[in-house]
C-alpha cells in the first residue's frame, strides 16, 4: 500500500482509462509523478507502468502502481543493452509521434506511485512501446534481476579477458531478440579441456524475412564469433549462417536443452572477490 486507499468511486475511472502494462503516462502526469518518486523527470522522458494489466483493469483501491522511468538517449538501439542483455541497463524503442525514438532505463529507476494518477490521466496516445517485443522485454528484464544465467563458472571465466569485445560486438544485435547457447559439457571443465559451444541467434519472423535485417545481424553475428573464438578453450561455429534462426525454427526440445544467453555483464555470484570489490552478487 502507498499513502491512503484510493475511494472505492474512483476505481471506475482508472478502470474506464483502460491502463495496461507498457502504458505510458502523459506529459502532464509528470508534475505528480515528479513529487511522487522523489526524481526530475523531463518532458521528454517517459514513466511506464510495469503493474500487471489484471491489476490495472479492476484495481485494488489499496493498489499501488509500479512503474520505470526511461531517459532518451539520441542513438540508435544499443544492442548489447537490449532485450535484457544487461543487469543494470535496457534500451527499448519507443514510438513518439510515429518516429521510433530509444529510450534508456536504469536498474534503480523502478518505483511505486499511487493508484489514484490513473484515475486522473489516461495513457500517452502519441508515445507507446514500438511493439509487443518491447514491453516483453521490459517485463524479462525485470524479473531477470532476481536470477542469474546457469552457465558453468569455467566458462564464464574463458570469456572475461574478452568481455568488452564481447559487448561492443553485441551493440549491432539490434535485430536479434534472443540468443541461446548449449555446451557441450553442461559442467566445469579444466582449463586443458575444451567445450563445443552451439549458438542460436533468433529473429522475430517478421525481421528475419527482411533481407536488410537479417545481412544486419549476420554482420554483428560474424564479429561476436569472432571475438568468441579468440577465447582459450572454446569452439564456436565457424558459419555465422548456421547460427541465425527465426523464431519459427525454435522447438520446446530447443528451449529445454539450450540456454538463454543475454547477459554479457554477467558477474558469478560463486566469485567471492567480485563481492569483496564490489560489495554486489
Amino acid at each position: 500500500m502507498l499513502g491512503d486507499a484510493l475511494p472505492d468511486a474512483s476505481v471506475p475511472a482508472v478502470t474506464a482509462n483502460r491502463w495496461r502494462q507498457g502504458d505510458i503516462f502523459p506529459v502532464t502526469a509528470h508534475g505528480r509523478l515528479q513529487a511522487c518518486i522523489g526524481k526530475q523527470i523531463a518532458e521528454d522522458h517517459v514513466c511506464i507502468a510495469i503493474s500487471h494489466s489484471c491489476d490495472l483493469v479492476r484495481p485494488d483501491p489499496s493498489l499501488a502502481v509500479e512503474v520505470v522511468l526511461g531517459r532518451p538517449t539520441g542513438a540508435s538501439l544499443d544492442g548489447s543493452v537490449a532485450y535484457g542483455r544487461s543487469r543494470k541497463r535496457l534500451q527499448l524503442l519507443v514510438a513518439v509521434d510515429d518516429a521510433f525514438q530509444v529510450f534508456e532505463i536504469c536498474a534503480g529507476d523502478r518505483f511505486d506511485v499511487p493508484l489514484d494518477i490513473l484515475a486522473d490521466h489516461a495513457p500517452d496516445s502519441a508515445r507507446v512501446l514500438a511493439c509487443p517485443t518491447q514491453r516483453d522485454s521490459l517485463v524479462e528484464w525485470l524479473v531477470a534481476r532476481y536470477a542469474r544465467p546457469g552457465l558453468p563458472n569455467a566458462f564464464e571465466r574463458r570469456i572475461d579477458r574478452h568481455r568488452r569485445h564481447l559487448e561492443r560486438a553485441a551493440k549491432n544485435l539490434r535485430s536479434v531478440w534472443r540468443i541461446y547457447i548449449g555446451l557441450t559439457p553442461w559442467e566445469e571443465l579444466p582449463a586443458d579441456q575444451a567445450y563445443d559451444v552451439e549458438l542460436r541467434f533468433v529473429m522475430t519472423s517478421e525481421e528475419h524475412g527482411l533481407v536488410e535485417k537479417r545481412h544486419e545481424a549476420l554482420e554483428a553475428i560474424e564479429k561476436l564469433l569472432e571475438v568468441l573464438g579468440r577465447c582459450d578453450g572454446l569452439r564456436v561455429p565457424a558459419d555465422p549462417q548456421e547460427t541465425i534462426f527465426s523464431d519459427e525454427d525454435m522447438t520446446l526440445f530447443d528451449e529445454r536443452h539450450l540456454r538463454r544467453w543475454e547477459r554479457f555483464d554477467y558477474a558469478s555470484f560463486a566469485d567471492a572477490r567480485h563481492v569483496q570489490d564490489t560489495g554486489q552478487i
